[in-house]
């Protein structure tokens, strides 16, 4: 059976428990990130993943300081999910608008990573930015069930709209962003709010025979930075209960 699940990215899990939802996923490089997670869990929610520090992320390729450093906090990160029992942490290859120069530095670090979640049985879902072949170059290059993928629909529609990314790695699917967007910037728009073809994906994710989590990593600003909370969680889940019904459509029960 589907869930439902919202970033947390202000520390509002009662409300999110009143929308509807049934998880949250959790930004792990906020400061106030072990308040989220025990409000959530407080809440009746269930913690579906922490995304792992973005920032500098290309450094993981290079060989320098930087590189050992976001390795450092991956490996540390690991251990958190371990600790508060959390199954999956999501993770960017790179950061920012240019792909990173791919070579046997970052594998030799990323496979140091998958070592750690293999021991501590947690999964690692690499997430599709610019850089979308940066994923199966890992893949083909690491060897590790507890490798996997994240689904992005923004950064899908940003960077490559003209392919079908869980196609291609929909076989490894650990976690999800819905969130939509223009083609432009990366908006995190609720779904139906920018001009993503939602009935194409769900199709896609229909046709890899999909059945898990339903995840927004949606943001309130721009557009809904008036909105009550309330609003914005009450909205986001008849948008995410949509999108259920869409993939549901034509399914027999």
């Amino acid at each position: 059976m589907f869930k439902i699940s919202i970033f947390d990215g202000d520390g509002h899990a009662a409300l999110i428990k009143q929308a509807g939802f049934d998880s949250v996923m959790i930004g792990w490089r906020d400061a106030d990130r072990k308040e989220k997670l025990l409000k959530a869990r407080n809440a009746g929610l269930y913690i579906e993943n922490i995304h792992a520090v973005a920032k500098n992320a290309e450094s993981i390729w290079s060989d320098n300081l930087d590189g050992k450093y976001y390795m450092k906090c991956l490996i540390n990160s690991i251990d958190d999910c371990r600790e508060y029992n959390i199954p999956t942490m999501v993770v960017h290859l790179n950061n920012g608008s240019m792909p990173p120069l791919l070579n046997n530095i970052g594998i030799e670090r990323l496979k140091r990573i998958a070592e750690k979640a293999e021991q501590e049985n947690i999964n690692v879902a690499l997430e599709n930015t610019c850089a979308t072949d940066c994923i199966r170059y890992v893949f083909d290059n690491v060897s590790s069930k507890k490798f996997g993928f994240c689904y992005d629909s923004g950064h899908h529609n940003l960077y490559a709209p003209d392919r079908d990314l869980l196609e291609e790695y929909g076989d490894r699917l650990m976690a999800m962003h819905l969130n939509d967007n223009f083609g432009v910037d990366d908006l995190h728009l609720m779904p139906f709010d920018g001009n993503i073809d939602w009935k194409k994906v769900t199709q896609q994710f229909k046709s890899i025979r999909y059945n898990g989590t339903i995840a927004l990593e949606i943001s309130k600003h721009g557009i809904y930075k008036d909105w009550l909370p309330e609003k914005f969680f009450e909205v986001a889940f008849d948008r995410a209960k949509a999108i259920l019904d869409m993939m549901n459509e034509g399914v027999s029960p």
